[in-house]
């Protein structure tokens, strides 16, 4: 239709068109692959239409880069906007939010932080760098976390291992976990049973 309504602005009396048969799977290939190229499609209709292509069709990488002639980087970009919680998808979809803020708020591993980043978005019209600024603050806020625990839980394994002269592993973190105690003969299992019991 639109090579029709091409046709008929240019003036020409005839369409200029390829002809060829087409079995119903192919069709449907071809359709999607009409849909991917489109220019209206919202980020998100954009993304599953390349999906659909992969998951349903098994085209690969290469092939989706021959037909939409996006990079590499461009694609990996568009479908990874399909990890986001769907709440935040609807809003790129309805264009209250952009594809660049998708990306920057995929920094953020928690699911309700990405919610609340999003509300900012809309409420406070927060820009993408923006958004990634705040991603690099969280994140380097969460390393230190990390890193003060591991502190600590080395701190208890030195402590351990001083007090029962043998190698302490500790598995997990402040909150749970699971401490394994080596011993290389059953004296040393037994002396290990003993200075527990002392402390």
């Amino acid at each position: 239709e639109r090579r029709w309504r091409a046709a008929q602005i240019a003036g020409l009396v005839k369409v200029p068109i390829i002809l060829f048969e087409a079995d119903d799977k192919k069709t449907f290939e071809l359709a999607i692959m009409e849909n991917v190229q489109r220019q209206d499609l919202n980020p998100i209709e954009e993304a599953l239409a390349i999906k659909e292509l992969i998951e349903n069709y098994n085209f690969t990488q290469e092939e989706i880069i021959n037909v939409t002639g996006k990079k590499r980087t461009r694609i990996v970009n568009i479908l990874r906007i399909l990890d986001l919680p769907q709440e935040i998808q609807l809003l790129i979809a309805e264009e209250k939010i952009s594809r660049g803020h998708g990306l920057a708020l995929l920094s953020f591993a928690d699911k309700s932080k990405i919610i609340e980043i999003a509300k900012e978005i809309v409420n406070k019209d927060l820009s993408v760098r923006q958004i990634e600024k705040l991603g690099k603050e969280s994140k380097a806020s969460n390393n230190t976390k990390i890193q003060s625990k591991d502190i600590y839980i080395e701190n208890i394994v030195k402590i351990l291992e001083t007090k029962l002269g043998s190698k302490v592993k500790i598995k997990g973190n402040s909150i749970n976990g699971k401490i394994e105690i080596e011993y290389t003969s059953l004296a040393n299992l037994i002396l290990s049973y003993f200075s527990l019991l002392q402390h």
